[in-house]
């Protein structure tokens, strides 16, 4: 892990511009990532909208948590359907076998990406007539750049929007950088804004599924967890994701069950706010695999991933009563044991 973490600073002096306070956004619109989001950009082509749906679905069970909580924070009614504008850092630390995300702009690539400030960004986003609710700064991995987080609550409040509008930020806990190129101060600032919330991604259920998912050592199940406490015990809202993807469901009850005792070990209803996000194939996720030398696993690990979710919420119905489940999560019919 210390190569990554070296190879993370390189990355990041690459993706952020800290003396005119600068970040490296894709140009998304340019991207083959317009396979599978063709009438959702914006700005320009650095910005896209994304819609987050709260419907049921037939095999897959739906945590609404997210969206109950923006509402709640914005004093509006509940609904299960809310638009997001998206920006998106180039650049990511990870190369998940899974991911939508072009190969070219994972990396710091200068083709496809430009120096956007805090200020741009939030001007199209109130100029912008799709969304004006709603924030998430995704990837890559925008864990690699704090500061932006930072920037863009600072840029909302002097316009006097901060209470108006959820920020969201992606992690996928492959790094410390918000505790390391932070403040305490700058810290304190980001954890008690209400209206901000981090959405952080185990990449897997155990070390094996881990290893599969990232190409990294299996060591780096246990340090996804190790980062999620400390960003949970800062206060903050945190909204753990989970990919279900394997090739191999040896061992699945006893591997899920302890899997969901690490999330109880942070807090005992943190699996109860945790969203697992099925793996879909994307014109982009078919392409990488197509060309995999493991296509065949990566294929099977589609089809696991259904398994692997309805033995978590088994495991769930095990340690909290229908209502507690119910008040979060639309849960599909399983029937005969069965998806």
């Amino acid at each position: 892990m210390s190569d990554l973490k070296a190879n993370n600073e390189v990355l990041r002096s690459k993706i952020i511009d800290l003396d005119n306070k600068h970040i490296r956004l894709v140009r998304v619109g340019s991207t083959d990532q317009t396979k599978d989001i063709q009438l959702d950009t914006n700005f320009g082509g650095y910005g896209r909208i994304k819609s987050f749906k709260g419907e049921a679905k037939d095999n897959w069970p739906v945590n609404i948590i997210q969206l109950k909580e923006v509402c709640k924070n914005l004093s509006m009614p509940y609904s299960n359907k809310l638009k997001a504008q998206i920006f998106q850092l180039v650049g990511c630390d990870l190369r998940c076998w899974y991911c939508f995300v072009p190969n070219d702009s994972l990396k710091p690539n200068e083709d496809i990406s430009d120096w956007v400030s805090a200020e741009e960004m939030i001007d199209a986003f109130v100029n912008q007539s799709e969304t004006n609710q709603l924030i998430d700064l995704s990837g890559g991995n925008p864990a690699l750049v704090p500061e932006w987080v930072l920037w863009m609550i600072r840029e909302l409040r002097k316009r006097n929007i901060e209470d108006k509008v959820i920020l969201w930020s992606e992690d996928n806990l492959s790094s410390d950088m918000f505790f390391e190129k932070l403040s305490k101060e700058e810290i304190q600032e980001i954890v008690t804004n209400k209206n901000y919330a981090r959405l952080c991604c185990l990449k897997g259920y155990n070390e094996e599924s881990f290893a599969f998912n990232t190409g990294l050592n299996k060591e780096g199940f246990k340090f996804q967890f190790e980062r999620l406490k400390k960003l949970y015990d800062t206060g903050m809202i945190i909204y753990p994701y989970v990919t279900m993807t394997t090739p191999n469901l040896g061992n699945l009850k006893n591997d899920v069950k302890t899997f969901v005792d690490k999330l109880q070990d942070i807090d005992e209803k943190l699996p109860l706010r945790t969203i697992l996000v099925q793996i879909k194939e994307y014109e982009i996720t078919k392409e990488r695999i197509e060309a995999s030398s493991r296509k065949s696993l990566e294929e099977q690990s589609l089809i696991n991933q259904l398994e692997v979710a309805k033995v978590f919420m088994d495991e769930l119905t095990d340690r909290y009563s229908k209502d507690e489940i119910a008040e979060n999560i639309l849960v599909p019919t399983y029937e005969s044991g069965e998806l």
